[in-house]
Formats: structure tokens, sequence, C-alpha cells
């Protein structure tokens, strides 16, 4: 029951929020950066990276988790050099320090908490 209207309020504020939207996307890259990829919509480019493979997906939440996930990449890089690796993050700040110590690994956004945008990001990515 919990779930249930925890994803209820989700969707109650998203609504209340779409107004805004318009702004919020306009104000720079801050809030535009990865727009679709927060609701799951990865582009082609990543789907072809990922092939058939099952990659390990790592997140980071913050900048100093991205740092931070530069060494337990290379760790899992050394370990399963097969494997491809994804990396999640979830401000504009992370996604960005993440993409210049990228070394080979695809860095998307975290898509938001609600289940449709969820399961949309587990489909594309298979981990």
């Amino acid at each position: 029951m919990s779930y249930f209207l925890y994803n209820l309020g989700l969707a109650v504020t998203f609504c209340l929020a779409v107004p805004l939207l318009p702004f919020m996307l306009l104000s720079g890259k801050r809030f535009s950066g990865g727009f679709k990829q927060r609701f799951g919509v990865y582009p082609k480019k990543l789907r072809e990276y990922l092939g058939r493979d099952r990659p390990i997906w790592v997140h980071a939440a913050s900048v100093g988790e991205a740092r931070a996930a530069k060494l337990l990449i290379d760790a899992l890089r050394k370990r399963f050099p097969e494997r491809r690796l994804v990396l999640s993050t979830f401000t504009q700040t992370g996604n960005e320090l993440a993409r210049e110590r990228s070394s080979g690994e695809e860095v998307i956004f975290l898509p938001l908490d609600f289940v449709w945008a969820v399961r949309r990001a587990l489909t594309t990515v298979k981990p």
C-alpha cells in the first residue's frame, strides 16, 4: 500500500510541476541537461554501445561519488575486461565530471523515480 501511495504522490507532484517545466528547461543546463534521460529515454548510441551484453551499472549520486567511482570502474575494468560499463549520475555537474574522466564507459543520467521511467531505463541498459 505504501508503494502505491509513494507512486501516487510522485505522480501528483509531477503533475503540479508540469507548468514549471518550460521555465526550468530555459533556465540553463542544470535542469535541461539529460532531460530525456531522466525519463528513461536514452540515445541510440547507448543501445549500440550496450549491444547484447549485460553491462555493469555503477551509480554516482554526487560529484564526490563520481570522482570515487573512477577507482571502482578501473578495478572492475581490470577484473572484467570483457564487460561493458555504464556510469549513471544524478546531477549535471557530476555527469560532466564523469564524462571528462570517462575511460570507455558510457555516462548517463539516472532516471527519475517513476516506475515507468525506471522500467524503461532497466529495459534499455539491462544491467
